[in-house]
């Protein structure tokens, strides 16, 4: 019963420790995938030299009628910029909920074979195989799946992001 209590608790934290180590790696607040961050601040510089260009020239303006259209360019600019930042925040947050899903499922898994992946566990540590873990192999299977799964959404994203 206390093997079966430690390898419960052994999963749990390494589950836990895989989940904040894939949460670390990302930078708080800014709402994307970190293998996208270097295109994404090339555009978010582009566009904040092109709106502070746009303010230098409200400045310099000396008519209303110029203001005023710089003001609208401006407008446009920043509407733009809020509504990438918005996109950027809702894929991570449909990233997010796919990790979820595949956490989810690697729990439920787990839940539903525990008696074969307990037994196996039993099995494996009589026969001196103490390497072997039943529970990793069931999750870097569920893992296998739900990388496919985010292949596929980010080859969709990527179409629609053209």
């Amino acid at each position: 019963m206390k093997k079966i209590l430690f390898i419960l608790f052994s999963v749990l934290i390494f589950t836990s420790a895989a989940y904040c180590q894939d949460t670390a790696q990302k930078k708080p607040g800014i709402g994307i995938d970190p293998s996208a961050l270097g295109a994404v601040q090339k555009d978010k510089d582009k566009q904040q030299k092109e709106i502070d260009a746009l303010l230098e020239k409200y400045k310099a303006a000396t008519t209303d009628t110029d203001k005023k259209n710089i003001k609208a360019q401006l407008t446009q600019k920043m509407t733009a910029q809020e509504e990438a930042r918005i996109k950027r925040e809702r894929d991570e947050i449909a990233r997010q909920q796919e990790k979820l899903k595949t956490w989810s499922a690697t729990l439920d898994n787990q839940e539903k074979n525990k008696t074969a992946l307990v037994n196996t566990e039993v099995d494996n540590l009589i026969a001196g195989k103490k390497n072997e873990q039943p529970w990793d192999k069931l999750k870097s299977e569920t893992e296998k799946k739900s990388g496919d799964i985010k292949n596929k959404a980010l080859q969709k994203a990527a179409e629609a992001g053209k």
